[in-house]
């Protein structure tokens, strides 16, 4: 249910004075519309959730709605889900609870662009699929601040603007926040892009990245382009101007998945995963899935742009074939001509296409467990000389998903500290372990290699962390607060965590009386500065 009054919750424990500021999530929120339920979790209606925190007094409150486009505010008057999504049939019917098919092995064969996994057979039988643009509009992954404007975001070319303070939405109307005559404007909901932009709050330079699907079959090439915008003045009270610009352009045969990119200082890092979508098959998939394969014979690719110029420096493949990525989090300059870059990787994209629908999530977790308990943390070393080639090894043995690290002070830097999701005791086909869901937060050292910290409370599950480090000078790199949601499945109620960032123990926690059992990610925006903190 929404919350649409800050509603003041007992907190727990005590947090530093200064750590101050309005904490924002996104989370896919609503499940069903009448007798429709949805499949996948990428499909849950986008649901916004603020809470005010202040240290001085240890206070915290709380509050809610659905982002009300057009397509949540047609499901909500018609009771009936009448559009596709992402795992999801239009007019799908009650959730099926039996398991839904295995994929084809990814170390086999290629899938084929419609097969099995995306519709059971109730929605099989519902008739022809879509058309083009008859997808919903429903940014439930993450949320960005423009300057004073605060929107939500998805793997679309689609911003829905939202008020901070009130989470009414602004315009259901995507990309209403920008101009009209914008070009990234002009070219519409129907272009794929990133969930995941990056921010230098140094030079207050925002990028993004918005992929034109090759329409022509053969011959056609797929334009990946680097979008910026510069900010233009933190009292800014009219709307963006139209000064959004493409940076340059990558140009491939194949128009591949991709959920975020590497910012160093110098150079932007874009992973080219072989998951390709398939422009023709839009017109006759019931969901995107249907347009969607894996093809596990064609390496993923590297492409790297100079920030400054746009120009494509290089492209090379990985040397060790196919693999995915799904959340990047940091990259950096580390010498003469060469970038580093962390994030979770995958052997295969299993978990998008199979592992996230409900069936498995709710009904078969060790069929869902394995597919997210493959990611782990691993850093490349690229060096730009003779074309191109990066040096990569797995960071930790642990599951190593949703990272974050001190992005304040160390994006685009050298840094030390990530924290991020993983599982206690995975639940697996071959292991009967506790872990249904990911249920542990750890921290890691990626010089050294170690895990010097975890957080776990039996029956609780975890989201992103977020992290501000203690802006007392001096102090260290993981020396601050660390924030997450957590949802205790015995007692069906969400709760705010705050942890001590540096060996992970709890300062204090609110529950919220309701749940977000399963939220993708946000921005901690704290009191008297002009950014937010998030990936």
């Amino acid at each position: 249910p929404e919350r649409t009054t800050p509603t003041p919750l007992t907190f727990e424990g005590r947090v530093p004075a200064w750590f101050k500021g309005t904490l924002i999530r996104n989370s896919p929120g609503g499940y069903e519309n009448g007798d429709d339920q949805v499949r996948h979790w990428n499909d849950g209606w986008a649901q916004l959730h603020r809470w005010r925190i202040d240290g001085s007094t240890s206070t915290v409150d709380h509050m809610s709605r659905f982002l009300n486009t057009s397509s949540y505010f047609a499901a909500s008057t018609l009771s009936a889900i009448k559009e596709a999504g992402y795992g999801t049939p239009a007019n799908p019917g009650p959730r099926p609870h039996t398991p839904i098919p295995v994929p084809p092995s990814s170390s086999s064969q290629q899938q084929e662009p419609q097969d099995a996994l995306a519709v059971d057979a109730a929605a099989a039988a519902a008739g022809p699929g879509p058309s083009i643009g008859k997808f919903a509009i429903n940014p439930m992954v993450n949320v960005w601040k423009f300057d004073n404007k605060f929107m939500a975001t998805t793997d679309q070319n689609l911003f829905v603007e939202f008020d901070p303070d009130t989470l009414t939405t602004v315009d259901p109307t995507p990309n209403a926040g920008w101009q009209p005559d914008d070009p990234l404007t002009k070219k519409g909901v129907l272009g794929i892009g990133v969930a995941h932009g990056r921010y230098d709050r140094w030079s207050k330079e925002h990028y993004w990245l918005e992929i034109d699907m090759g329409m022509v079959p053969v011959v056609g090439k797929t334009k990946y382009n680097v979008w910026t915008y510069q900010e233009t003045g933190f009292n800014g009270t009219g709307p963006i101007p139209t000064d959004r610009k493409i940076l340059g352009t990558i140009e491939d045969k194949h128009t591949s998945f991709v959920h975020s990119f590497g910012l160093s200082a110098k150079y932007i890092v874009i992973i080219q995963c072989p998951m390709y979508y398939h422009f023709l098959e839009f017109v006759t998939a019931k969901t995107v899935l249907d347009t969607i394969s894996w093809d596990d014979k064609t390496a993923t690719k590297f492409h790297i742009m100079d920030r400054a110029t746009g120009e494509v420096v290089t492209t090379f493949d990985a040397d060790d074939g196919a693999w995915f990525v799904y959340h990047i989090a940091n990259a950096f300059d580390s010498g003469d001509g060469e970038i580093t870059i962390d994030f979770s990787k995958y052997h295969n994209d299993t978990l998008i296409s199979y592992g996230m629908f409900l069936e498995n999530i709710v009904d078969h977790p060790k069929q869902y467990v394995p597919t997210y308990a493959q990611a782990r943390m691993t850093r490349c070393v690229i060096t730009l000389a003779d074309g191109g080639s990066a040096k990569c090894e797995q960071v930790i043995e642990n599951t190593f998903e949703m990272g974050t690290f001190n992005v304040e002070n160390y994006q685009t830097k050298k840094y030390t500290y990530a924290w991020g999701a993983s599982f206690e005791d995975a639940n697996t086909p071959w292991h009967n372990g506790t872990s249904d869901f990911i249920d542990k937060l750890i921290k890691v050292n990626v010089d050294t290699k170690e895990v010097e910290a975890s957080w776990h409370r039996p029956g609780f599950y975890v989201c992103e962390p977020l992290f501000q480090q203690n802006p007392a000078e001096g102090s260290r790199e993981d020396d601050g607060v660390l924030m997450f949601v957590g949802f205790n499945s015995s007692a069906e109620s969400s709760r705010l965590f705050l942890l001590n960032g540096t060996d992970m123990t709890e300062l204090g926690s609110a529950d919220m009386g309701a749940r977000l059992a399963a939220n993708f990610h946000g921005k901690w925006m704290p009191d008297g500065k002009d950014y937010a903190i998030g990936l």
